[in-house]
């Protein structure tokens, strides 16, 4: 049993660390995309603009590194550590890295574009033609409102 508890653990440590690379090298990415604009601001004479976003790219580069450097248990430490001393910035960062993962993930799709359904789009089947599949949620909300106004009556 302890064996395949620690061949499970080495597994996930090895997926995460293979996760941690991609985000790192997507962060470095992006930092390099960031600082190419900063060559259109300069061009457009937008200097001040430009410096503040080589300042951004240079700090995304940075922290970037700082990720690429430690390994696991140190990430894992100080994110326990900055939870404790700043749960709202804890929370705000989840919350964004939770989009940005999210939008990762949805981008990444193997499949292609999603269906037609999972759009929110459904096939009639006498001419197949697409048509949006109609939300329950605004009649729920009138049926909700009137109730709440104390009329039974329908608007019209």
């Amino acid at each position: 049993m302890d064996s395949l508890m620690n061949t499970v653990k080495q597994r996930a440590s090895e997926q995460l660390d293979t996760q941690k690379t991609r985000a790192t090298d997507g962060l470095s990415l992006i930092a390099g995309a960031v600082r190419q604009s900063t060559q259109n601001l300069r061009n457009e004479q937008h200097d001040g603009l430009a410096q503040y976003v080589e300042r951004a790219a240079d700090q995304l580069e940075r922290f970037s590194s700082t990720i690429r450097d430690k390994d696991l248990d140190q990430l894992l430490r100080e994110t326990r550590q900055l939870a404790r001393r700043q749960p709202a910035i804890f929370i705000g960062g989840s919350f964004a890295v939770g989009l940005l993962a999210a939008r990762f993930l949805k981008s990444s799709r193997r499949d292609g574009d999603a269906t037609y359904e999972e759009q929110g789009y459904a096939r009639r089947s006498d001419d197949l033609r697409a048509y949006p599949i109609r939300d329950s949620v605004p009649d729920e909300m009138d049926q909700w409102s009137r109730r709440a106004g104390g009329t039974d009556q329908e608007p019209y």
